[in-house]
């Protein structure tokens, strides 16, 4: 029988002259299991992918999942671009969308993204040009 145990999940530790149960070690992993199952729900999983534009105004990308944050950029890299004011993706988050002014760029929408395409008078929103390849990284 163990004689002593671990500070924070109070696991098994034998001296040398403790006689080793094996009921003590299914304790153990009992207990290593329940930690590791609480465990898994709470660390965020990371997705990444890429998807290439098609020119539409509006286009919902299913993703498979619901994300709780998205980052899309082109695959230069660029989300924002100064010379003719384009938008081309950024940080949206469940219930907060990249958007300017009244027009989205994108959005997270059930088990995907919405993305799109649309030049205005001042600023372009280009998270959809056809044949662009944007990258995204996604927070399940």
């Amino acid at each position: 029988m163990a004689s002593s145990y671990t500070e924070y999940f109070q696991l098994n530790q034998w001296a040398a002259e403790d006689k080793v149960l094996r009921a003590e070690f299914n304790e153990d992993n009992r207990k290593i299991d329940q930690a590791l199952r609480a465990l898994a729900g709470a660390v965020p999983r990371i997705v990444t992918g890429t998807y290439t534009g098609d020119g539409t105004e509006s286009r919902l990308i299913d993703l498979g999942f619901a994300p709780k944050a998205i980052y899309v950029s082109t695959q230069a890299g660029n989300t924002y671009a100064s010379a003719g004011s384009g938008h081309y993706g950024g940080l949206a988050l469940a219930g907060h969308p990249v958007q300017v002014n009244q027009y989205m760029v994108l959005e997270i929408e059930g088990t995907g993204i919405r993305v799109h395409f649309n030049r205005t008078e001042y600023f372009g929103i280009y998270s959809n040009v056809a044949n662009t390849i944007y990258h995204y990284m996604a927070l399940i």
